[in-house]
């Protein structure tokens, strides 16, 4: 390899690939919104980008363990606000400009949904304020919307550093949660799809029904701390495996598989595929993969995702507003306004906070 290989312990080293993966799961997502859901499965995208938050998050906390005996909870949630919030409030006022135009204004219920993280719940029990479009007669969707996987992520990084440092020194007794907290997670996804209507809705959206594919990521995390794990996971035949795996869960489309059963095989697939790519130097055709996620449009797309995933379903909403859908001006709208905002929110906003951060906080 001409660039330095990723350490499969953890660090605070940049891991070649990753942000390539990142991009690959928003990709998935902004173009199955912008009109090829039908082909592209957006919402395996949004459990590909839960599993990387889940163990990109634990390794660093893994770090810092490692590097100062101890974890500070403190600056855990200071570093997150810093990296999260920035970007999101700004997004929060532009929609709210939007929307007034175009709409009227939102409701105080919606604005105080996202204000506490509780787009998800709000989402399937109260709904945003959709309006049709006078110009195309088109349902045109609150931006809000799109903050139900945040919110997702939130209530795990409110919960997760606490169980963190409670259980860190016995990794044993961790292990054995995560693997309690991915179980019950499932149960309740069964649960649900036998004896709740809308099931599917709810499922989709609810925080303890799809919270294991973060906690999977959390989980592969951990055990990269144990040396057996690597001689165990890195395999080309797991990592075929795991896109075996992912495959058939895409194709097969029984109703209650897809709401019980998918989210599980789609975190192990998405576990064999990911350690792999990032960390498997055996394959020629991995080392390859690693190496294309590796450049620089990708990495630029990783870096953005963030911004991207929230600025995409606001052009949408705009494009919808004035153009027709599928209409040659309305992807233009879609694609154009997506990566102006986002890049524009990426540098301007993001990246002065990161570097806040991390003087501050490291």
């Amino acid at each position: 390899m001409n660039e330095k290989e990723n350490s499969f312990h953890p660090s605070f080293e940049y891991i070649n690939g990753l942000d390539g993966l990142r991009a690959v799961s928003i990709l998935l997502v902004i173009v199955a919104h912008f009109g090829l859901g039908h082909i592209v499965p957006g919402g395996f995208g949004v459990t590909f980008f839960f599993f990387i938050s889940g163990f990109i998050i634990t390794r660093l906390m893994i770090s810092e363990y490692l590097a100062k005996n101890l974890i500070s909870i403190k600056r855990f949630y200071l570093r997150r606000t810093f990296r999260i919030i920035p970007a999101m409030l700004v997004f929060i006022l532009i929609s709210e400009i939007v929307w007034f135009f175009l709409m009227g204004d939102s409701g105080f219920f919606d604005l105080l949904s996202v204000t506490f993280f509780g787009t998800n719940y709000y989402k399937l029990y109260e709904g945003y304020s959709n309006l049709i479009s006078p110009l195309t007669n088109q349902e045109v969707y609150h931006p809000f919307n799109i903050l139900w996987s945040l919110a997702v992520e939130e209530h795990y990084y409110l919960a997760f550093p606490v169980l963190f440092s409670c259980f860190i020194k016995s990794k044993s007794k961790m292990i054995f949660i995560l693997v309690g907290v991915v179980f019950v997670s499932l149960l309740l996804r069964f649960f649900y799809s036998y004896f709740l209507e809308s099931s599917k809705q709810i499922i989709y959206y609810s925080t303890e029904t799809r919270l294991d594919a973060i906690i999977m990521g959390s989980l592969v995390s951990i055990l990269t701390t144990y040396n057996r794990f690597r001689t165990f996971v890195l395999n080309n035949g797991l990592f075929w495996f795991g896109l075996i795996v992912v495959f058939f869960s895409l194709i097969y489309r029984d109703d209650f598989f897809r709401e019980t059963i998918r989210f599980s095989i789609q975190s192990i697939g998405i576990s064999f595929i990911l350690m792999n790519i990032l960390f498997n130097n055996d394959s020629s055709l991995i080392v390859f993969c690693r190496r294309v996620l590796s450049k620089s449009f990708f990495v630029y797309i990783g870096k953005i995702s963030y911004s991207l995933y929230l600025y995409h379903w606001l052009a949408l909403s705009i494009a919808n507003y004035y153009f027709e859908i599928n209409s040659l001006m309305w992807f233009f709208c879609c694609y154009m306004l997506s990566f102006i905002a986002s890049h524009f929110s990426y540098y301007f906003i993001e990246v002065n906070f990161i570097k806040f951060r991390k003087r501050n906080f490291s």
